[in-house]
């Protein structure tokens, strides 16, 4: 675009798009829409039909949570060391001994 003489509007295009936190704009901006645009979208037919698997997935999900922010808050205020169930949790290789 330079070499047609739009030097100025290439340079003030750059400016604008420099001065843009994309992070903020998309977090934001635009994700309040995109997610309201998405659950209109939901078929509530098939989510009723799928209610017992979203159910127990969900329990599931709020258990492993409970346990997992409740173990790490444990451990950081009685200073447990429990190796083993963070290599468990997190899927953290295990760094092996030079013994």
């Amino acid at each position: 675009m330079g070499h047609c003489g739009f030097e100025n509007i290439q340079n003030k295009a750059a400016a604008v798009l420099e001065g843009i936190d994309f992070n903020k704009a998309m977090m934001h901006g635009m994700m309040s829409f995109l997610l309201f645009s998405g659950a209109l979208h939901v078929n509530l037919e098939n989510l009723a039909r799928c209610k017992w698997i979203i159910s127990i997935l969900a329990t599931f999900g709020v258990i492993m949570s409970a346990f997992i922010v409740g173990g790490s808050t444990l451990d950081s205020i009685l200073g447990c060391r429990n190796q083993a169930a963070i290599y468990l949790l997190f899927a953290v290789r295990k760094p092996y001994s030079s013994d």
